[in-house]
């Protein structure tokens, strides 16, 4: 999910209707960049440009690895900010038909993805799972309502796709650090390893692996399933209910 996680320096730069200086902006990170001391990237983030700025931001990240674009996932807020939020909500569409059609096309695009990364491992690092390949997607698509859900609720209640974003930083990192990627639970603290029990990405890690290394079948991350499934059926209940139809 995260780009930016392989570099030791990333440079933030907030954009808001700058489409006649991001091609120079470019050049200049361009230029910088492949002579730094460390690895670095540039990370855009779009705060609900009205002019072309979005697309030219796509167009660059297209075209240069090291410089990526942040369009959160809380897209919300942006139509809270945008206002056409305000159209939809004189509809006769429901809070569960909206949050479902906002989770759908989030939910298409991680499982593309996933699949992709699975090949791209396979063809360029000969890395293949040891277990079933269906067993693996099936918890990606159930992790990928997770976090998808949580965006949503994050998105209901932030009032600017500044705060959104800052918020959901917020959680990707705990996420990350306390998942079980770069530190094992198991030699956390006490308190440290209370925590990580609700955090979702600890069971998708530990799938992964037990897939991956160990060949496990469903029937062996039972448990790791039902807490996937608590959490996306939390997360999807709560962007239902505190997504409101007033202002």
């Amino acid at each position: 999910m995260n780009r930016t996680s392989e570099y030791a320096l990333t440079i933030v730069v907030p954009v808001f209707n700058e489409e006649d200086n991001i091609h120079n902006l470019e050049k200049a990170l361009t230029e910088f960049i492949p002579v730094s001391e460390v690895k670095t990237c540039a990370l855009f983030v779009d705060d609900g440009s009205k002019d072309g700025s979005l697309k030219l931001i796509q167009e660059v990240c297209s075209r240069n690895k090291d410089i990526c674009g942040f369009f959160p996932a809380l897209n919300i807020v942006g139509e809270k900010e945008s206002g056409t939020i305000e159209q939809i909500n004189v509809t006769p569409v429901g809070k569960f038909q909206f949050i479902l059609a906002k989770l759908i096309p989030l939910w298409i695009i991680g499982i593309v993805i996933m699949g992709l990364s699975l090949l791209l491992a396979k063809v360029i690092y000969g890395i293949a799972p040891a277990g079933s390949i269906w067993t693996l997607m099936l918890f990606t698509g159930v992790y990928i309502l997770v976090v998808s859900g949580l965006g949503l609720v994050i998105s209901n209640y932030a009032s600017t796709i500044q705060q959104a974003m800052f918020v959901g930083f917020f959680f990707i990192m705990i996420f990350f650090l306390m998942g079980g990627m770069f530190t094992p639970v198991s030699s956390m603290p006490d308190w440290a390893q209370a925590i990580t029990i609700v955090n979702p990405l600890k069971y998708f890690i530990e799938v992964m692996r037990l897939v991956y290394l160990k060949g496990s079948k469903f029937v062996d991350m039972i448990p790791q399933f039902l807490a996937l499934c608590g959490f996306a059926a939390a997360f999807g209940s709560w962007a239902i209910i505190s997504y409101k139809k007033s202002s």
